[in-house]
């Protein structure tokens, strides 16, 4: 709180705590949340167009308002707050941004990979006492995933429009929420919903199947080079499909 983060301590208040990531049942039963990868990452097709990170006034107020909002840092140690002081030495993020450009690009060695792809796995626990993962990603993996995925506002929705509309859209679940509101309050309709919730999705697709589609998708040009990340829990790496 006394940072600013209000609804990031409301939210802190509400959690039930975290489990040990490192008892063997628990760590069991992350694993089994995170398969290993056994496929092969497609390669990035020629056409794939290459975009800078530009360290414009647009970057700056990006990194204070989106990056550095009280995240736990990642196994290298970096959060966001640490690039604040940066932004006030214009060579300094000229060179941070040619960082991540490259970054962002796929251009990097791959020798960098098990410095800025790994994540550190906690254990939530849920409501019924079974784990719910959280990887807490390296902050310049974080900084260049975020961007690229807000600079393809537009061509996300366009894809993803009627059928979802929190991404890209503004207002767009609060359009739904109010719509959904008119439609089973108007005694005319006699319409009723129902909410279920059969399967959550996560890890549940390969990559290489995500990156293909994606790849195929003509709004989209994907310039980030994807790997399965490594999750580090107190004593082993586990890595992650």
């Amino acid at each position: 709180m006394r940072d600013g983060h209000l609804s990031r301590a409301a939210r802190a208040l509400g959690q039930t705590g975290f489990l040990d990531s490192s008892d063997p049942v628990i760590k069991k039963k992350l694993e089994l949340l995170h398969p290993p990868f056994k496929g092969e990452i497609p390669e990035c097709p020629d056409s794939a167009s290459e975009t800078a990170i530009t360290a414009n006034r647009k970057f700056k107020n990006y990194v204070r308002r989106r990056i550095a909002k009280g995240q736990a840092p990642g196994p290298a140690g970096w959060t966001g707050e640490m690039l604040i002081p940066l932004l006030g030495h214009q060579d300094v993020v000229d060179d941070l941004c040619i960082f991540l450009s490259d970054f962002k690009n796929g251009r990097l060695p791959r020798e960098l990979k098990p410095f800025l792809l790994p994540a550190t796995c906690l254990s939530l626990e849920k409501e019924d006492g079974e784990p719910r993962p959280v990887a807490l990603g390296e902050v310049f993996y974080r900084l260049v995933t975020s961007w690229s995925i807000d600079s393809l506002g537009d061509p996300i929705a366009e894809i993803l429009y009627p059928i979802q509309m929190g991404l890209g859209i503004t207002g767009g679940v609060e359009t739904v929420s109010l719509l959904m509101q008119a439609i089973l309050t108007d005694e005319g309709l006699k319409k009723a919903a129902v909410a279920t919730d059969l399967k959550n999705a996560y890890n549940v697709r390969d990559r290489d199947v995500l990156l293909k589609s994606l790849f195929f998708t003509p709004f989209i040009k994907v310039d980030l080079e994807v790997s399965p990340l490594v999750l580090f829990f107190t004593n082993a790496a586990l890595d992650s499909g």
